[in-house]
């Protein structure tokens, strides 16, 4: 493995300001990793029955202007003297992925608890899926449905994105409605971290500290000690 050092030098500075620029430097450092995203005002797909109507929401978690997951708000009919069939449900596009999970030979979308983490460690039975589409909540033709979301809750849904060769973690928060009579979903806000292959927790918003390969890795001061100015160089070492 080779070792690189990337330096920044500040020569010079008065001792008071170059304390207040490294901090500042840190400072930026730390906030760097979670992109949060509020949508404001909430938006809502609603359906109802009797009429059928598919309802969707494009979700571009990166908003990088390409859409990642689309989430649809469905109400159908398919044939005379059946109940109406209403459901929620999300597709990955792309080789994006929803944490997903088998209950009763039904592969169903999990409702992540505030705090949840969400990275490649699933439980048993859980699993990264990347295609098709993938029930929040369904009323399968009047009955009780499948779908573990209940209704009028926020929950996070575990979301995995995949960008230039990159791997990363994000969620996006929900309130599902699903009855005889009609399905909604609500999209609240979502976020995800901008470091490759890190862990998020669902709701996370803000990095909670300072990240790894930061400019705390190398700080040299000099001279040492200084009476009026002082030079401080900041490196980072990263294996490649």
């Amino acid at each position: 493995m080779k070792k690189q050092l990337l330096k920044k030098s500040f020569a010079c500075l008065p001792v008071g300001m170059a304390f207040i620029v490294t901090v500042l430097m840190f400072s930026a450092s730390a906030n760097a990793q979670i992109v949060y995203t509020d949508v404001i005002p909430d938006s809502t797909m609603y359906c109802v029955a009797p009429i059928a109507l598919t309802k969707n929401y494009n979700l571009d978690l990166n908003n990088d202007a390409s859409n990642d997951f689309i989430l649809t708000s469905q109400a159908l009919n398919f044939m005379t003297g059946l109940p109406f069939r209403n459901s929620v449900y999300v597709s990955p596009l792309n080789g994006n992925a929803v944490i997903d999970t088998l209950v009763s030979s039904d592969t169903v979308s999990i409702p992540l608890q505030l705090n949840a983490v969400i990275d490649s460690n699933l439980l048993l039975q859980q699993s990264w899926q990347a295609s098709g589409l993938n029930s929040l909540k369904d009323t399968a033709y009047g009955g009780s449905g499948h779908g573990l979301w209940n209704n009028l809750s926020d929950y996070y849904l575990g979301l995995r994105l995949l960008q230039s060769g990159q791997t990363y973690y994000g969620w996006v928060r929900l309130r599902v409605d699903v009855t005889s009579n009609h399905a909604s979903v609500i999209i609240q806000d979502y976020a995800y971290n901008s470091i490759p292959n890190q862990a998020i927790l669902a709701g996370q918003t803000t990095t909670t500290g300072i990240i790894e390969n930061s400019f705390t890795s190398s700080i040299n001061l000099f001279p040492n000690p200084a009476n009026n100015h002082v030079t401080i160089t900041l490196g980072s070492s990263n294996k490649s």
